[in-house]
């Protein structure tokens, strides 16, 4: 999908805010976390909360290490992927189904991210026609989604 015009038209967005311009030209990209680290800082921090999270979970939080970026969409893609999972904990969304859907929920009205829509759009359409019964849950978790940024927060690239 990198190479769609909906890929290049979320690089364009971002690319209109200075700080998320920078860091697509520069194709910026952190070190590996060291979870043993992170897992010295204080229970209430954001790095022991992730670290913790990682481990309990068992997600390689490295997974892109290495990883070069030959376009701005696919920089794009490549920081999207590799902040996922702390954008579900400053979130409290949930790795669930219904976590994801929550989250990409939150994304689309933050920026044109095209596998939001089509994670959303899929579920919404494999819900009507396969499990009716879930469409309140899912529908609640894209309306949290919704309702949590328009509570105005915001999570920048």
């Amino acid at each position: 999908m990198l190479g769609t015009p909906a890929y290049d038209l979320l690089a364009q967005h971002l690319n209109q805010d200075p700080a998320c311009a920078a860091l697509i030209c520069d194709r910026y990209i952190p070190p590996a976390h060291d979870l043993e680290t992170l897992l010295t800082y204080p229970p209430d921090s954001l790095g022991y909360i992730y670290a913790a999270q990682m481990k309990k979970t068992g997600f390689d939080p490295n997974l892109h290490v290495g990883m070069m970026a030959e376009s701005d969409a696919h920089y794009v893609e490549l920081r999207l992927s590799q902040t996922h999972d702390l954008r579900h904990i400053v979130t409290g969304f949930a790795t669930s189904e219904m976590g994801e859907i929550g989250l990409q929920a939150f994304h689309l009205p933050q920026f044109p991210y095209p596998l939001a829509t089509l994670l959303v759009a899929n579920s919404l359409i494999t819900s009507t026609l396969m499990e009716p019964e879930r469409l309140p849950k899912l529908l609640e978790a894209i309306a949290q989604g919704q309702d949590l940024r328009r509570s105005n927060i915001r999570l920048e690239q």
